[in-house]
């Protein structure tokens, strides 16, 4: 009977994160050309999923509906080059570091949302992360 339940879990899970692998990004983001996406099986409280590109930027994120300020913002063990915020019309401000490796941009939108794009070599990854990660709407 336990053994029947756990085989009934592990399909269960399996059929949960099959369809993860088709959705759209969170909040209407707009993928640059190139790119793929996969959700992650959410928990209780908290969205997370990747966008990448073959050969190119990855860029994680993390939806956590109790908030991200409990666990701090920058990527660990990098120093900052710049840092900037906005807030667009009718968005949640959006804070964006950039950090001393040259190849980590992380960004937030409000309280709720991280992206932390990773392998970004170049100005056209610079500028294509950037722009997927400003069409997010919270």
């Amino acid at each position: 009977m336990i053994r029947a339940i756990g085989l009934f879990s592990l399909a269960l899970l399996t059929a949960q994160s099959a369809p993860g692998d088709m959705v759209p990004p969170p909040g209407g983001l707009q993928m640059q050309q190139g790119y793929q996406h996969r959700r992650r099986i959410p928990t209780i409280d908290t969205r997370r999923g990747v966008i990448w590109k073959d050969g190119g930027p990855r860029i994680d994120y993390e939806i956590d509906f109790n908030g991200l300020t409990i666990r701090g913002f920058d990527a660990p063990g990098a120093s900052t080059i710049w840092k900037t915020s906005v807030t667009p019309i009718n968005g949640a401000p959006r804070t964006i570091v950039f950090d001393d490796n040259a190849d980590s941009v992380v960004m937030t939108s409000g309280e709720y949302v991280r992206f932390w794009a990773t392998n970004v070599k170049s100005r056209r990854d610079l500028a294509e992360v950037l722009l997927m990660m400003m069409t997010y709407n919270l």
